[in-house]
């Protein structure tokens, strides 16, 4: 045992530090996030041997801090930096903290609104869990990649991310807490009916809100301890659906959900904020049908929370900009016209300024722009004799120039015309002459392959022979059987392929099509190159579902395995290639994606030409002849379908072969 030292990690102190994050957290609930952040520096300095898991409760405390709180992404950034530091050379054993550090650089990136780079976050903090999580686990992740759709407005696109998430959180344990059980489940399903509410389908935004309720109603008492926060969850959801309601013209439900909400969390300790929210709503909701009474009442209350310390924060911005529009919309219903002049006015100017922070552009003042504007009309009023002369003038001058200038360029191209038809037909000459070797070195080329070919007809047809008669023996292991099947089956394939190569400049003969599983045919080609993907430390993932259409099952091998083996080839060691398929009501699309070198524009539209040199190495090194995409792209054509690429230089490819059913 003295020979294999275990590399014991110093011990945590849970309780302890417990106690710390509890009073830091109570500072941040009193809205003092920086004595939060100098509270944790000083108790953990004063602590004389901290675990790797208390100092990363730290970093993930201050990260907290920095991104919703104190904003400071920089500040988030660097303490994000610091969790891969504590953890480097340790993920192995420290595997939730490593996701969780993925998790938070996403977070920062998603702060800044670096959509892309937060997606890939996520995505290799999911790719991680996948492997060394539970289900459960995977679910902030998946809702994370469907929060990056939801604010670059993708929201179709999002909504599978929020399902697949709810999916893995039904794998969540009892005993797994409260953020898992409750409080993300039902944030699931509200974000779905956000993404059909602004994707203009308010049907389905109400049967997932409605679907919410149901779940919260279904955890009453499973947590005596946070039951007003599930209060406080209600409340929030009655407001989106009465939103939906307002806008579906329903008064008498809109009017219900959002009183409701307000009764629920327009009180201490529940969410006031979105209580205020609520009150817009349905204040927006009585000024539209002129009950002006109850308008007026939600109007001051409004006031009188923006007058407070939680309305003067940067979250009741929107707050305080929606209230200065109802109230020039509460006056001019009643038509009190100098009553609402200055609420529009003052809402014009505070929105100039919201747009000044978030898009970083000038504040406009409106009211002067209009009088600048009624100013230069009345100006081009006065003078519109005097520029209309101004304008024939300089038309006048710009016709005559121009009229000098094409004389000029007539005169000048007539002197070059003979000198240039003189320099035409020697490039005609040479342009000839280069076209007749061009063929020539083609018909060269061409004989070359088919004595290539032919040549290795016969090595080939032994190799194949030999597994055949080897099958037939009756002591061999189920691995070497199954090694003998494989090595024949791509002899009797690669045969066909050199058949194909002889016949490549002949008239291809019809082909003989059977009933194909595309599943099984898939699923063949990934299993027969996973050896070669783990050589590179790659990994190949199958999303393909039972479909059978009629093909040449040889050929079609052939076309798949040469596109898996080229993403293998092109892509990085501990690269991920998917293959997937799509079934569709006339055809079936299948796509080979890999994470490798791209395809430069310039080749782009040579790679499936014979002899288009476009021929470069795998990453690896591997050699290419450029001979497969080019064969590939002849047995689709013979069976009715259509091969395409799509790819960015050092961002990947993606090849696409769709076939008729």
């Amino acid at each position: 045992m003295s020979c294999n030292p275990v590399n014991e990690q110093p011990p945590n102190h849970q309780l302890h530090f417990d106690t710390i994050i509890n009073q830091a957290t109570t500072y941040i609930g009193n809205n003092q996030p920086k004595r939060a952040a100098i509270f944790l520096d000083s108790a953990y300095q004063a602590f004389p041997d901290p675990g790797v898991k208390d100092i990363f409760r730290k970093y993930e405390n201050l990260i907290n801090i920095y991104l919703n709180y104190d904003l400071n992404t920089a500040k988030a950034e660097l303490y994000t930096d610091s969790v891969f530091h504590l953890l480097k050379n340790r993920k192995a054993i420290y595997k939730n903290e490593y996701a969780s550090g993925l998790f938070f650089l996403g977070e920062v990136q998603m702060a800044e609104k670096r959509y892309t780079e937060a997606f890939k976050s996520y995505y290799d903090g999911r790719s991680f869990a996948k492997k060394n999580l539970d289900d459960c686990s995977l679910s902030i992740f998946s809702n994370k990649l469907g929060l990056v759709r939801f604010n670059q407005e993708q929201y179709q696109k999002a909504i599978p991310f929020f399902k697949e998430a709810i999916n893995q959180n039904k794998d969540c344990k009892p005993g797994t807490g409260f953020d898992y059980l409750f409080i993300f489940p039902q944030t699931y399903l509200n974000t779905i009916a956000m993404c059909f509410e602004r994707s203009g389908q308010p049907d389905s935004a109400i049967i997932y809100y409605r679907k919410a309720l149901a779940f919260i109603a279904g955890k009453t008492g499973s947590f005596p301890k946070r039951e007003s926060f599930m209060s406080s969850a209600n409340g929030v959801i009655y407001g989106n659906l009465g939103g939906i309601y307002a806008v579906n013209n329903n008064y008498e439900l809109a009017v219900k959900s959002l009183i409701q909400s307000i009764l629920i969390n327009d009180r201490p300790g529940y969410e006031v904020h979105d209580a205020q929210t609520a009150k817009q709503k349905l204040a927006d909701l009585y000024i539209r049908h002129s009950k002006f009474r109850e308008a007026d009442k939600l109007l001051n209350e409004l006031q009188t929370y923006l007058s407070g310390k939680a309305g003067m924060s940067p979250n009741s911005l929107g707050i305080r900009l929606k209230w200065l529009r109802l109230k020039y919309e509460y006056h001019d219903k009643k038509k009190e016209l100098l009553k609402a002049y200055p609420y529009l006015q003052k809402y014009h100017n505070s929105r100039d300024s919201i747009y000044k922070v978030d898009k970083e552009l000038k504040n406009i003042d409106i009211d002067q722009a209009f009088k600048d504007t009624a100013q230069k009309y009345r100006m081009k009023l006065l003078n519109k004799d005097n520029q209309l002369k101004t304008v024939y003038l300089f038309a006048a001058v710009f016709c005559i120039l121009m009229i000098i200038t094409i004389l000029f360029f007539i005169w000048h191209n007539l002197k070059r015309s003979k000198k240039l038809n003189k320099q035409i037909s020697e490039h005609n000459i040479n342009m000839q002459m280069t076209l007749a070797s061009l063929e020539q070195s083609q018909e060269e080329n061409i004989r070359m392959m088919m004595i290539v070919a032919h040549d290795l007809r016969n090595p080939i047809g032994n190799i194949t022979s030999m597994a055949d008669l080897m099958l037939g023996e009756n002591d061999r292991t189920k691995d070497d059987l199954e090694m003998l099947g494989m090595i024949k089956t791509s002899g009797q394939n690669s045969l066909h392929l050199v058949n194909d190569l002889l016949r490549s400049n002949s008239q291809t003969k019809k082909l003989q099509k059977e009933p194909v599983d595309l599943y099984v045919l898939l699923h063949y080609c990934v299993n027969l190159l996973s050896h070669k993907a783990k050589e590179k430390n790659q990994q190949i993932l199958l999303y393909a579902i039972p479909v059978t259409i009629p093909l040449n099952k040889e050929r079609m091998w052939r076309v798949m395995s040469n596109l898996i083996g080229n993403a293998i080839k092109f892509s990085p060691e501990h690269a991920v290639i998917t293959v997937r398929m799509e079934e569709k009501p006339e055809s079936v699309l299948i796509a080979i994606a890999d994470n490798g070198i791209g395809i430069p524009l310039g080749i782009r539209n040579k790679i499936f030409d014979v002899f288009g040199q476009a021929k470069r190495s795998g990453t690896a090194g591997e050699q290419s002849f450029g001979l497969g995409l080019a064969i590939s792209k002849q047995i689709i054509e013979n069976h009715g379908g259509k091969i395409w690429v799509d790819s960015e230089t050092n961002q990947g490819s993606t090849f696409f072969v769709e076939l008729p059913r």
